[in-house]
């Protein structure tokens, strides 16, 4: 059974609503060069919603262009190539992915109360977290040993994004205001206040509570008078200055790596950490044995950022379709000359993501709204509704919202998405039911690709662990997550755990994994890394 069938299925429509296509496509459609074979017998041509065979094909070309390849039968080679390119970015000592930063591998008896820093794109937050002393019994969730004392945000305006002294002591300040309507930490001259700190920014790390700060992002920019100094030292000297106050910081860690830190403590099986929102990402501990040793910072284990987006090229090859190589061109290419992530694209010196391009947050509406205009355009979608009133949804990434997709993809109640679609494009016509029918089977496609293009990252991954780790303790594998893409998209988070447990090279490890949202990441993760360093 194809993956089309599987989604016409699920949907239970009446045979008469599905049929075999052999109309072909208009010349200026990016899927004409899927319809040279057409043939009456093959279901994975099927299309959903249709009048007519007369007036499906785009939605049937790219039904098959995004589920033709997706077999689960092909997960253990997919994997197995995937695999190869993470251990060849650490033997290689890749400069691009498998990034090192020491390790935080919670054992379970940190505690203590810590004052947390985190510092996003947008949004300061300031919070003080307590985690209570370890329970006899708490060998599986955690979860009810930390409390969130107290948690203060603002938002950074984009006039305000430059890094210099002023800007550490406006952080110091929503510190003291913070410290200051609580009791739990004391504000006595002497007392010394433990430290977290989730920087979203790239660092020189020096060790895990030392980095220099030079690169930065998000529309920030670095004053001279703060570049490449310390910045443990720059915020607890702010804070003595301004309010004559000791912070010890303790850690310093980005968003994804306090998802590990956050996960490891309140599970005990969880193994990986993975961020699947706008961006994608993953990352994991590793025994340092077998790596380059520029990758093992002097150390038996390291946290690995492994910058998931830049793998995936064999999966861009066999999976993409011509809608994928409007989001990037490189896709066009029948064979990339370079390694994604080993190197930068030499003729674009740009980065190439294929594994986000395909599977995040970002991609998914916008892929399903590049098939919705094409459709739009064949007469295929919105065929009743006048097209001038359909102009918003043109609009590059914002035509189509992830909202929307969820809205249609996650419900079995059409008339609500009709409503809402309705709404959306403020339409003096209703949205059909079986145009619904017909977003909800292009959306299904896209997300059923992108959830085997995740499962393919976790089984290697879970190859890596085996392969640096040593075998398995337990046969429960966690994998802790951020994102909403994965909060929300219930069905796709369902359909990577099936491609995963239902894989042969899962079974034969005797393993069972399971994905498990990490709630306030940022700052547990932090405030878990300060209570594992507080003795070094």
């Amino acid at each position: 059974m194809t993956a089309f069938t599987r989604i016409a299925n699920s949907f239970n429509l009446p045979k008469t609503q599905v049929q075999v296509v052999t109309k072909e496509i208009a010349s200026d459609s990016p899927l004409e060069v899927l319809t040279d074979d057409v043939s009456e017998s093959d279901d994975s041509l099927l299309s959903v919603g249709s009048q007519s065979s007369s007036t499906s094909a785009i939605l049937a070309s790219a039904v098959h262009g995004f589920s033709s390849n997706v077999d689960s039968n092909n997960l253990s080679s997919h994997s197995d190539t995937i695999f190869s390119h993470f251990n060849e970015a650490l033997a290689e000592n890749s400069k691009l992915t498998m990034l090192p930063n020491y390790n935080i591998k919670a054992t379970g008896n940190e505690c203590g109360s810590y004052l947390v820093i985190d510092l996003g794109g947008s949004t300061l937050r300031v919070a003080v977290i307590d985690i209570a002393a370890p329970l006899s019994d708490d060998e599986g969730d955690r979860s009810g040993r930390i409390e969130v004392v107290i948690e203060n945000k603002w938002e950074i305006n984009d006039s305000f994004k430059n890094i210099n002294n002023k800007f550490f002591d406006f952080i110091a300040s929503k510190i003291f205001e913070t410290l200051s309507s609580q009791s739990l930490i004391s504000m006595e001259k002497n007392t010394i206040i433990n430290t977290g700190i989730t920087w979203s920014f790239p660092l020189d790390q020096i060790s895990h509570n030392r980095g220099k700060i030079v690169h930065v992002s998000k529309g920030y920019t670095v004053d001279p008078e703060i570049y490449n100094q310390d910045l443990k030292q720059v915020l607890e000297l702010a804070m003595k200055r301004q309010h004559d106050l000791s912070l010890d910081v303790k850690v310093i860690i980005n968003d994804s790596l306090a998802v590990y830190a956050a996960g490891s403590f309140v599970d005990a099986y969880m193994k990986l950490a993975m961020v699947l929102g706008t961006g994608a990402n993953m990352c994991c501990s590793l025994d340092t044995a077998k790596l380059h040793f520029e990758k093992t910072l002097d150390s038996d284990a390291v946290l690995l950022n492994s910058e998931l987006s830049m793998f995936g090229m064999n999966l861009s090859q066999d999976l993409s379709t011509p809608y994928d190589k409007i989001i990037d061109d490189r896709f066009n290419r029948p064979s990339l000359n370079f390694k994604p992530h080993m190197e930068v694209d030499p003729e674009a010196m740009s980065i190439f993501q294929p594994s986000e391009l395909m599977a995040s947050g970002r991609y998914l509406p916008e892929l399903t709204r590049l098939v919705m205009v094409d459709m739009i355009k064949d007469g295929e979608l919105f065929a009743m509704i006048d097209r001038k009133s359909l102009e918003s949804l043109y609009l590059p990434y914002e035509g189509f919202t992830g909202e929307l997709l969820c809205a249609v993809c996650e419900g079995d109640d059409t008339k609500k998405a009709s409503e809402l679609l309705t709404k959306h494009y403020a339409l003096s016509q209703s949205v059909c039911e079986e145009d619904v029918l017909k977003i909800r089977t292009i959306g299904n496609c896209v997300i059923e690709r992108a959830a085997y293009i995740v499962a393919s990252t976790i089984i290697a991954f879970i190859k890596l662990l085996k392969d640096h780790n040593g075998p398995f303790t337990s046969k429960y594998v966690d994998i802790g997550f951020v994102g909403s893409v994965l909060m929300y998209f219930h069905s796709y988070r369902e359909k990577i755990l099936k491609f995963v447990n239902g894989n042969e090279d899962i079974k034969e490890l005797g393993l069972e994994v399971d994905l498990k949202p990490i709630e306030n990441s940022s700052i547990i993760g932090a405030a878990i890394g300060a209570a594992y360093y507080i003795d070094q």
